[in-house]
């Protein structure tokens, strides 16, 4: 668990009711818990792994919060998370730590009783390993998000969104969302409370309202992906200044983040609240970007070797009844800041429809093999267009040098920017595009089509990856729906 960064009227060391310390073995609940080790703690409590002493024996995290002896504030902020808990309590997500139970220990004081997620913050594990590459940083955030916008819609605000509150589930490989606004509520009356380098300016001065949650997934995004924070100063008031300012219109350190989240960032990090996204927007702008950009790695390998085979993707837009004129691809514009191309997906050729056109989308391939035709839609979801027979012989599964009809449709809404994406490999893909849709209409990964996508595009990679590069090819364009 994060150390808080805010001083406040709590004791940072809980106590028996003796005085003494709590200890490895201590009984501050001793019919119900046994105290393991100290995990960490801040200014407002003290966290501990613990062993359910139930049948289910499992471990959990208890987070003790001790008041002062008389201190109204105080009373009145635990009220609030008392209710807030029970709130949190009746919620389900996979990436936001369950809230079991709020106790008070007798001399000890008010205690959360959580979820124990075992692998620490990810602030930690950027400090010690280095900053995530943009996918899994995009992906973290994206699932956190996704978390809150269930928490928002209880009317619950988080207020301490960083970094050290993700904390990362290494065995599953999901971040999970921690310490709910408990600095927050606890610090002095009128006083900011929060780490600095992710407050939103109305934060310093003492305003809440969920775009600071915004503010908070925005800056740890910039900070995960370049283990630096967007804005820095020698104190909060120098923070605070740069926050008003904003970025420079070009920042070298976004070298490394794709240009669509790069967007989102700055529109995140906008220092008026009114000009952020909402948490809704937010969610679905970066779930769609990440999957589009999953989408362009697939096509974009660090070290791309000769092609494998000559395939191509064809849109074409109905001009008669039964007349098809193919739609140009455009170059897209020069990026005003040159992105690494070894961390970040070159983006694909993009084609222009429109909203109410029928079009055609065709693949053609120069050998025989295997052809699978997905497309990622405006708002993160994944869906299969086609593929070949896989039960077939590779010299029949799809014939080579023959233009493949893959489907007419009428383009309907959401518009915006999507991917159209062609997979040919000369074998079958280990992990089968129909057991690929199996996996997300069983609902395995809780979340919507677009956050089972996430993990459907992970699969495809993987699929992809194990294949001798010689056994396969991708194509991606860009349709840009208007």
């Amino acid at each position: 668990m994060s150390e808080e960064t805010v001083p406040s009227s709590l004791s940072s060391r809980p106590t028996r009711a003796d005085g003494g310390p709590l200890r490895p073995g201590g009984e501050p609940f001793p019919d119900e818990f046994r105290l393991e080790r100290r995990l960490g703690g801040g200014a407002f409590g003290e966290v501990w792994l613990a062993r359910d002493l139930s049948p289910l024996a499992r471990l959990v995290a208890l987070k003790f919060l001790r008041p002062s002896a008389s201190h109204e504030r105080d009373e009145q902020a635990l009220a609030v998370l008392r209710n807030e808990a029970r709130v949190l309590a009746s919620l389900r997500h996979p990436n936001v730590v369950q809230v079991h139970a709020w106790k008070h220990a007798p001399g000890v004081g008010p205690c959360l009783v959580l979820q124990y997620v075992p692998g620490g913050s990810l602030d930690q594990h950027v400090l010690r390993h280095g900053p995530l590459g943009w996918s899994a940083a995009a992906r973290f955030v994206a699932d956190v998000a996704d978390g809150l916008l269930l928490v928002h819609d209880k009317g619950v605000i988080h207020r301490d969104v960083k970094p050290a509150n993700f904390l990362l589930d290494a065995e599953a490989d999901e971040a999970l969302l921690t310490d709910f606004g408990i600095a927050a509520r606890l610090v002095e009356r009128g006083g900011a409370a929060g780490t600095p380098s992710f407050m939103a300016p109305e934060a310093f001065r003492g305003e809440t309202s969920a775009a600071q949650d915004i503010y908070g997934l925005a800056a740890s995004l910039f900070w995960l992906i370049t283990a630096s924070a967007p804005f820095d100063g020698e104190d909060a008031a120098a923070i605070y200044d740069a926050a008003r300012r904003g970025l420079p219109a070009i920042d070298p350190r976004f070298a490394g983040v794709p240009e669509p989240l790069e967007e989102l960032i700055r529109a995140g990090l906008d220092a008026a609240p009114e000009r952020r996204p909402s948490m809704q927007d937010f969610v679905r702008q970066l779930r769609a970007a990440l999957n589009v950009l999953l989408a362009d790695r697939l096509a974009s390998p660090v070290d791309p070797p000769a092609p494998a085979v000559d395939l191509r993707l064809v849109v074409s837009r109905q001009v008669g009844r039964d007349t098809y004129l193919p739609i140009a691809a455009s170059v897209r514009r020069p990026e005003a800041l040159p992105r690494d191309r070894r961390r970040v997906p070159a983006p694909p050729a993009r084609v222009e429809v429109r909203t109410g056109e029928r079009v055609r989308i065709e693949v053609f391939a120069d050998e025989p093999g295997h052809v699978s035709v997905f497309n990622v839609g405006p708002t993160g979801n994944l869906n299969l267009l086609y593929s070949a027979d896989h039960g077939s012989d590779a010299s029949t599964a799809c014939p080579a040098a023959e233009i493949l009809h893959v489907i007419d449709v009428v383009l309907t809404l959401p518009a915006g920017r999507e991917r159209l994406f062609a997979l040919w490999t000369r074998r079958p893909l280990p992990l089968r595009p129909e057991e690929l849709l199996s996996l997300a209409e069983r609902g395995d990964v809780p979340g919507g089509g677009a956050y089972r996508a996430t993990r459907d595009m992970a699969r495809v990679q993987q699929s992809m990856d194990a294949l001798p590069a010689a056994d396969r090819q991708a194509v991606v364009l860009e349709l840009e729906h208007s």
